[in-house]
């Protein structure tokens, strides 16, 4: 009798530690969400790459997307069609595939 009850003690301590626990609150990362009105385009994204700078590139519907942190700039592919890949090279050269065309940024 008498172990059975240090045990529901044992056990009920355990669950009212585990409840005011707030480990989950720390390392909280930090997130942004932008929509397709911040960038101004479609809102499927195909391809994501960084340049060397830190430059995030996107590839969208309607060609690239450039975001610095602060703003966003669209680019144009010659036949303004959809991006559908992007790489980065060794030297920091972004290549970029769209539908029916291949190059890189310069």
């Amino acid at each position: 009798m008498y172990r059975s009850n240090f045990y529901i003690l044992l056990l009920s301590l355990f669950l009212s530690f585990h409840f005011l626990s707030f480990s989950q609150q720390i390392g909280t990362p930090f997130i942004t969400n932008y929509l397709p009105e911040n960038f101004q385009s479609e809102p499927q994204v195909w391809s994501i790459v960084q340049d060397e700078r830190g430059i995030m590139y996107f590839g969208i519907e309607q060609g690239l997307v450039q975001y610095d942190g602060n703003s966003w700039r669209k680019i144009d592919l010659p036949n303004k069609d959809v991006v559908r890949s992007m790489d980065k090279d060794t030297n920091g050269i972004v290549y970029v595939g769209g539908v029916g065309e291949f190059g890189y940024l310069a």
